[in-house]
């Protein structure tokens, strides 16, 4: 959050609405050492600042303008035509082989986030692996570095297979949440099974636009749907995403609220999230990627720091 929309915050702090946005701003990094890590590194390697944001424009420049801003607007935007289909298919059958190898028992452990499975967890991944190369599609580095201004750096690739359980309501990232990781995310969704329905626990969010009037502790938490329902309306403003195996969004997971995994008995949500944050993140991320073949100067920046 620059200096700037804090003063501004500041400027309209008569308005009885903007004391939550006025509370957001100066909370928006909720760590006073978050904030000294961010600013430490940009201050400490400015070369590599400077030449992340030209390369970032300069890939950036001819860019789907009508897409890029229904991504600022909203949070989120789909891919268009930004992945291969065939690189597309070729991951989500294996993920899908892989799901099918796992045991799952709804009633084993209610301890921690027991609704799914990271199926990546003890992979190596190497920019050989079909994940890292469709997070290194050139049309997705596209829309990533004018999302942020910048070349961002790669924080993850997760893919969580989502089962039901039988727990006695819903938890951790089942509630209403934003990601605090960084000042700035942007994910990269891929479904690789059908999400039709409700019961499939498709992911859910709050627009921007709205999310940012949502008021959460000093620490911000998680957020009941109760709770939600007091500032807005769940069944009109709130957007589930739904489609076919194979189907993919992007999402800004720092600026809206959101959900999933709610997967009712017979269902299940094998999804692959690919993760983007400032080279200055708040969190000390490593991808683990290993470089296994020559990356051009952009894939570079986004692999390593």
């Amino acid at each position: 959050m620059s200096r700037m929309n804090i003063l501004r915050s500041l400027l309209r702090v008569w308005r009885p609405a903007s004391w939550i946005a006025l509370y957001r701003d100066l909370t928006y990094w909720s760590s006073p050492l978050r904030i000294f890590r961010c600013i430490a590194i940009r201050l400490t390697h400015p070369i590599a600042h400077f030449k992340r944001k030209s390369l970032g424009r300069k890939i950036a420049k001819d860019i789907d303008t009508e897409r890029l801003a229904q991504m600022n607007r909203e949070g989120s935007t789909g891919v268009g035509d930004d992945l291969d289909p065939e690189l597309i298919k070729e991951v989500c059958a294996l993920l899908r082989q892989k799901a099918d190898e796992v045991q799952i028992d709804p009633h084993a452990d209610k301890t921690g986030k027991n609704f799914w499975k990271h199926l990546l967890k003890d992979e190596t991944l190497t920019t050989d692996s079909p994940y890292v190369r469709l997070a290194l599609s050139p049309a997705v580095l596209k829309m990533a570095c004018a999302y942020f201004g910048e070349v961002p750096y790669l924080s993850y690739i997760q893919v969580t297979y989502s089962h039901p359980t039988d727990n006695d309501s819903w938890k951790a990232s089942q509630l209403w949440h934003e990601d605090y990781d960084d000042q700035k995310i942007c994910k990269l969704f891929v479904y690789c099974t059908d999400v039709h329905e409700e019961e499939d626990g498709p992911f859910t969010y709050l627009p921007k636009h709205l999310s940012k009037d949502i008021p959460n502790s000093f620490i911000p938490g998680r957020i009941t749907d109760d709770v939600m329902a007091k500032h807005v309306d769940l069944e009109n403003d709130v957007r589930s995403v739904k489609g076919s195996a194979e189907s993919a969004f992007y999402i800004g997971t720092r600026n809206c609220y959101h959900l999933g995994s709610r997967i009712a008995d017979g269902h299940r949500r094998i999804a692959l999230m690919i993760g983007f944050v400032t080279f200055a993140s708040m969190n000390p991320f490593d991808n683990g990627v290993e470089i296994t073949r020559d990356v051009s100067e952009l894939e570079r920046l986004v692999l390593t720091k």
